[in-house]
């Protein structure tokens, strides 16, 4: 029998599904004011919402700055949620409706949570121009301006529908800590901004590691596992250390993929605005899950 391990890919947007007779929604309003982290590693932005039976969690966590966001979204309203892994999301006005695949766990006292990585549309004329960090901050910013709502759906299923409010001065303080986040790192954050190549893997990172790796004691207990992680990466294109920026226990999860990763792991430099290489850094996930 295989047991899946993959990098965590960007989720695909689609279409809004048509409209069926469901369950009323359920509409939370804010519980708390939002609450910037500043962790070592990670920059979390969390609210609460509801009370009660009805409590809910909600926070977005970035490792670096970057479009992407990871979520989590727990408390009672969503027991609905399944090991299905799938449902729909989105935030509005302002976005599409994307399908999202998330892991099943739990967040303290309140459960189900969901977590999932979330990608923000980028560019879609065709190019591939580098983006510096300035960039996809900026660009995340305004895709935030105009939000208001998170809505979960799975259909069938009665929707969850968060009150956020608007997202532009929360976002705004998340940037400012993932900015401030990779200057503990040992990174020129300034010359990061005028990248004319990011580190680039020479092969395909989805190989770096499989399921022959599945710790044995985690895959026996039916464990799974997401390991957020970052790899120092020199003028050579050389991964120097490998960091854990965040992992499900059991601790041969992080171990096994900071030991893959500085095995297997290789690159092309980052560059500098005069193309010359520089030290920088490449952050990713790994996702362990057992086979359904």
């Amino acid at each position: 029998m295989r047991y899946i391990i993959g990098m965590v890919a960007a989720f695909a947007c689609t279409a809004t599904a048509p409209a069926h007779a469901a369950p009323a929604p359920v509409v939370l309003e804010p519980a708390s004011p939002w609450n910037i982290r500043y962790d070592e590693d990670s920059c979390r932005l969390a609210r609460m919402f509801g009370e009660g039976k009805t409590e809910t969690a909600f926070f977005v966590e970035r490792y670096e700055p970057s479009t992407s966001l990871f979520m989590v979204v727990a408390g009672q309203p969503l027991k609905w949620a399944s090991r299905s892994e799938k449902m729909d999301i989105a935030f509005s006005p302002a976005g599409p409706t994307k399908e999202i695949t998330y892991t099943l766990g739990n967040l303290g006292k309140l459960e189900p949570a969901i977590m999932s990585s979330v990608h923000p549309d980028q560019n879609v004329n065709g190019e591939s121009a580098v983006r510096t960090f300035t960039d996809y901050d900026t660009i995340d910013e305004k895709q935030f301006s105009d939000v208001d709502t998170l809505t979960l759906h799975m259909p069938g299923k009665r929707n969850l529908v968060l009150k956020l409010g608007d997202m532009s001065a929360p976002m705004a303080s998340l940037r400012k800590c993932t900015r401030e986040l990779v200057t503990h790192w040992g990174i020129d954050v300034e010359k990061h901004d005028r990248l004319t190549r990011r580190v680039s893997p020479t092969s395909s990172p989805g190989k770096w590691i499989d399921s022959a790796d599945y710790p044995a004691m985690a895959r026996f207990a039916g464990k799974q596992g997401l390991v957020q992680f970052r790899l120092n990466v020199d003028a050579q294109g050389r991964a120097t250390a490998c960091h854990i920026q965040k992992a499900t226990k059991p601790d041969e999860f992080a171990d096994t993929v900071c030991r893959a990763m500085m095995k297997n792991a290789h690159f092309e430099p980052a560059l500098d605005a005069n193309g010359q290489p520089i030290a920088s850094y490449f952050r990713s996930a790994v996702r362990f899950k057992m086979p359904r």
